[in-house]
C-alpha cells in the first residue's frame, strides 16, 4: 500500500497540471493552424483531396494525344515542361496542399503531388499501368521499366494508392534522415519570411508564458 498510495497521488497532480495546461497548448495548435492556413477551407480541401486523390485522365487527354507512348518521356514532359517544381508556399501560399487535376493544369506548376497526380493522368489516358506511391516525404508514380532513385524507389515507399483509397506498405529501408532535412526544406525553409517570423514570435510568447509559469511556482 505504500508504494500505491504515493503513485497515485503523484498521478493525480500531474493530471490536474495537465488539465490546466491543455486549453493553452490547444489555443497555441490553434494559433499556429491559423498562420498556416489563414482560410480553414483550404485546409479541409486538402485533407479530402490528400484522402483520395483523384486521378483525371480526361482532363490530360489533349496533352496525353501529342505525346510519345514512351512513359519515361511523358515524365520528362511533365517535370521540365508541364509542372515545373516549386513548394506548395509558392503557388497556394500554404506548407502543404494537395490539388486536383484541374488546379495543377490551371496553376502550371506545383511539387511531387502535382506532378505526381499529372503523370499518373497521363499514364491513364494511354493506357499505360502505373502505381501512385508514398514516402514520408514524397509521392511520385511507378511503371514498368523505370529506374529507381534515392526517392522514388518501392524499397522507400510507405503506402500505395489502389482501388480507391491508401494500403500501407512495409518499406524495406527508412530514410528518416533524408525525410527530415526534406520536410523541413518545404515547410520551413521554404515559407515566406512573414509566416516564419510569426510563428517564432508566437513560439516566443509560449516559452516565456512557460518560464513565467514554473517561476511562480
Amino acid at each position: 500500500m505504500s508504494t500505491i498510495v504515493p503513485c497515485g497521488i503523484a498521478l493525480t497532480v500531474h493530471n490536474g497540471i495537465v488539465r490546466r495546461h491543455v486549453p493553452w497548448v490547444l489555443a497555441g495548435l490553434g494559433a499556429a493552424a491559423l498562420v498556416a492556413y489563414p482560410r480553414p477551407a483550404l485546409l479541409a480541401r486538402t485533407l479530402r483531396n490528400a484522402r483520395r486523390p483523384q486521378v483525371d485522365a480526361g482532363a490530360v487527354a489533349p496533352v496525353a494525344a501529342v505525346l510519345p507512348d514512351d512513359p519515361d518521356a511523358v515524365r520528362e514532359h511533365v517535370v521540365r515542361r508541364l509542372v515545373p517544381f516549386v513548394h506548395d508556399w509558392d503557388v497556394y501560399r500554404v506548407p502543404y496542399y494537395f490539388p486536383t487535376v484541374h488546379e495543377v493544369l490551371e496553376h502550371g506548376r506545383g511539387d511531387c503531388k502535382s506532378q505526381a497526380l499529372a503523370l499518373a493522368s497521363l499514364l491513364a489516358a494511354k493506357g499505360i499501368p502505373y502505381r501512385l506511391l508514398v514516402s514520408p516525404d514524397h509521392i511520385w508514380v511507378e511503371y514498368e521499366g523505370k529506374e529507381a532513385t534515392a526517392m522514388e524507389d518501392p524499397a522507400v515507399a510507405v503506402a500505395e494508392f489502389r482501388e480507391g483509397r491508401w494500403h500501407a506498405v512495409r518499406p524495406a529501408r527508412l530514410r528518416l534522415r533524408s525525410n527530415a532535412r526534406a520536410s523541413a526544406a518545404a515547410y520551413w525553409g521554404a515559407a515566406p519570411r512573414t509566416r516564419r517570423l510569426v510563428v517564432a514570435a508566437g513560439l516566443l510568447a509560449l516559452a516565456c508564458w512557460a518560464a513565467v509559469r514554473l517561476a511562480g511556482r
